[in-house]
């Protein structure tokens, strides 16, 4: 599974409540390719994670709206 093409494919399923709610999107440029995963489990928990970055957003009157969606590699910790 590529982890950055599920997770584009769910952000193109929210630039609409994106937009509605003037939540700039940036995505990281960092982002790491293939995993093994569920497809569809792992693009319900960004949609969920979206909604709810939108939803917190929503609340706010001044600044700006940004939301930072990206993928990483942690290193093991000792």
């Amino acid at each position: 599974m590529d982890i950055n093409e599920t997770i584009l494919e769910t952000i193109s399923l929210t630039r609409s409540q994106m937009r509605q709610h003037g939540v700039l999107l940036k995505p990281n440029s960092k982002m790491i390719s293939a995993h093994l995963g569920d497809r569809v489990q792992l693009q319900q928990v960004i949609l969920n994670l979206i909604m709810n970055a939108i939803e917190a957003m929503s609340e706010i009157s001044e600044g700006s709206r940004e939301l930072l969606i990206g993928s990483r590699i942690d290193s093991p910790t000792a």
